[in-house]
């Protein structure tokens, strides 16, 4: 398995990339062209009638665990994930195959910083290379606004298909949080299905990276 992954990390790192950026390069087209339909979200139960639960909304920190699956070019990938977040400050999402880490990364609102396990390089820096690999800006607040599920917030997003959905109560059951999270952006032929367990909210989690002094540098382009 090992090897396997050594010999497929270059794929796994840019499914990966693809999946945390691709998205995002919508933001910087509304500007450009105002004739793309508006993104399409839905959101199975996320109001009922009759429900006494909402939508959690008021919190500082979340965290949950769950499993993606990532097809790009007819290429599937199934992988682990961590994602921990303090609102409007910074993100940690560590991505798994079969409990060995692929990658970790650690986002604040002007700094990206990448560790790439299986490649033994690394990013430190602004959002140019990360930009780079998909050929227009990307943006931490839409990031952001994905992992939470603020569809508000994605209105900007073009030729995007969103779906939240299995909303299940959380903490001391007095809020709700989907459990699952399907995107596909059909020019690129990319989908990405996300399902959730163990949300926590208002719990500080890990926002530490560290880099090892063998890895190199991926030069800033």
């Amino acid at each position: 398995m090992r090897t396997y992954l050594k010999n497929s990390h270059t794929i796994q790192w840019k499914l990966i990339i693809s999946f945390l950026f691709a998205f995002c390069i919508q933001v910087a087209a509304q500007e450009e062209d105002d004739s793309i339909d508006s993104v399409t979200i839905s959101s199975d139960s996320l109001v009922r009638k009759g429900d006494s639960l909402a939508m959690a909304t008021d919190y500082q920190w979340i965290s949950y665990r769950g499993k993606m699956q990532i097809t790009k070019d007819g290429q599937t990938r199934d992988l682990s994930f961590f994602f921990v977040n303090k609102i409007d400050s910074i993100m940690y999402i560590a991505f798994h195959v079969s409990g060995i880490e692929l990658l970790r990364t650690v986002m604040t609102p002007d700094t990206i910083t990448l560790v790439d396990k299986m490649g033994n390089r690394y990013y430190k820096g602004n959002y140019n290379y990360p930009s780079s690999l998909v050929g227009m800006p990307i943006d931490f607040k839409v990031i952001q606004a994905l992992f939470n599920g603020w569809q508000d917030k994605l209105e900007s997003l073009k030729t995007v298909k969103i779906k939240y959905d299995k909303y299940q109560p959380i903490a001391d059951n007095s809020s709700i949080f989907f459990h699952r999270f399907v995107m596909e952006e059909e020019n690129e032929e990319i989908k990405i299905e996300m399902n959730m367990k163990n949300v926590k909210l208002n719990l500080p989690g890990p926002t530490e990276i560290r880099i090892p002094e063998k890895f190199t540098e991926i030069k800033r382009r």
